[in-house]
């Protein structure tokens, strides 16, 4: 059971479980399948997220009927325990199973999507758990927006301590065994050396000349020829086994010269990436600071401050996610909210229901650039609607009926926002989008 699961049955939040772990296991099969849609299209994620965190979520929104229908699978008979559908079961089925791919850049999906929402909705006994999830999240994302900008992690190799080669073996000469040479000399010379008989001795001796020097001749070139070979090949021999033993030396030291070599370049590819990519964090923050400084739009070509305030806000959002990676460590919208406090009218002390600044959007669209009254890349019509989706709505060609379309998103009534809030959730909610695959 994972983590978050667990979490949420021991609050008493998902009803009529009656201390049944099949339940349990039904629901964990469901998270599974859920999980596996929700990973093949991450898009997804976002609609997941928002229905899964939202108490007034409806049993139509479509990730609900997915929840449903994943858990139908495994329990046929679930209508007739629950004749209303069990929408918080389908809640925790899809929050875990958000748990369950929230890892490296879905987790900032998910980070950037519930952030700004989990601070409007409603949570009853379940908030712990919630909380505890989307904070891991968070952690996360954190994670891998700062991960290309860090310093290697391999230890920087040591230099190798090269051995030298082995000298060749001392091996004892080769000593001619002189009885056997004496007696096969003695058997060339004559019948029988000191009156003792040679091996295959020479019948003929000294005195009976042409007949003794040719067997003499014969037995001599033998044996020396022989011995000459012993030799030779005792010589060839050695050389053959010194030249092995340098050519087996030879062979290590070259290889561990080579894995020396080739440890100092993998590290020295490391380090140069890192300094690579820290160089473009440094780079990324150097522009985010002049584009904070400036307060210029390269969209508008002129400054927010030519603007209203709420339309500056929003192009501030866009503007800066078009130029900052995704995810973008959590300093960059945090310094978004500050460049937008320093408007006039925009002060972090100024809140505003969220229906006004939605009608003041509504009203200024004909100053947007002709691009976002299209609606934008991403935007959600279906399902949980987020700020972001709002917003774009609002800013679009679309018909737009406030109260109908904030009923369709897990915001509080009309909740109080100030414009760096405002900016930094939609500047949240556009990476959450781009990082899933919404935008091309």
């Amino acid at each position: 059971m994972s983590a978050f699961l667990n979490d949420v049955l021991t609050t008493g939040f998902i009803e009529k479980l009656d201390g049944d772990d099949g339940r349990v296991s039904k629901m964990e099969k469901a998270s599974s399948a859920v999980a596996a849609e929700l990973k093949a299209d991450p898009p997804l994620l976002i609609g997941a997220v928002l229905a899964g965190m939202d108490p007034d979520v409806p049993p139509d929104d479509p990730a609900v009927v997915r929840a449903e229908r994943a858990l139908v699978a495994e329990w046929r008979s679930l209508s007739s325990v629950f004749p209303d559908k069990p929408v918080n079961w389908y809640r925790a089925i899809l929050l875990d199973a958000c748990a369950s791919v929230g890892e490296e850049r879905l987790s900032a999906v998910l980070w950037l999507a519930a952030a700004d929402h989990l601070p409007q909705v409603r949570l009853g006994r379940e908030e712990p758990a919630v909380r505890a999830l989307v904070l891991r999240w968070a952690e996360a994302c954190e994670g891998e927006a700062m991960k290309d900008g860090a310093a290697p992690t391999a230890k920087k190799p040591t230099p190798p301590k090269l051995t030298a080669a082995a000298p060749v073996p001392a091996v004892a000469a080769r000593n001619v065994d002189r009885n056997t040479l004496i007696q096969r000399v003695g058997a060339s010379a004559g019948p029988n050396y000191r009156n003792t008989a040679g091996p295959n001795p020479n019948p003929h001796w000294s005195n009976q000349a042409q007949s003794w020097s040719w067997e003499f001749t014969d037995r001599m070139a033998a044996l020396l020829a022989d011995e000459l070979d012993a030799v030779g090949a005792d010589v060839m021999k050695r050389l053959s086994d010194g030249f092995q033993h340098q050519a087996t030396a030879q062979t290590a030291f070259v290889s561990e010269v080579q894995n020396a070599f080739e440890t100092q370049r993998k590290w020295l590819e490391s380090a140069h990436q890192s300094a690579l990519a820290q160089r473009e964090v440094a780079s990324t923050q150097l522009e985010a600071l002049w584009w904070a400084e400036a307060l210029y739009s390269p969209v508008l070509r002129r400054s927010y401050r030519e603007v209203s305030p709420v339309v500056a806000a929003f192009l501030m959002a866009k503007d800066l996610h078009e130029l900052m990676p995704s995810p973008a460590p959590a300093s960059v919208g945090y310094l978004l909210a500050e460049a937008v406090g320093r408007l006039p009218g925009a002060g972090h002390n100024h809140p505003v229901r969220f229906t006004q600044l939605l009608t003041e959007l509504r009203a200024a669209r004909t100053s947007l650039p002709p691009a976002y009254l299209l609606g934008g890349e991403g935007l959600r019509t279906v399902g949980r609607l987020g700020l972001r989706d709002l917003v774009l709505l609002a800013a679009g060609e679309r018909e737009f009926l406030i109260g109908t379309e904030l009923a369709r998103s897990p915001l509080r009534e009309d909740p109080e926002l100030t414009l760096p809030q405002f900016a930094h959730a939609i500047f949240r909610q556009e990476q959450a989008v781009e990082i899933a695959g919404g935008r091309k």
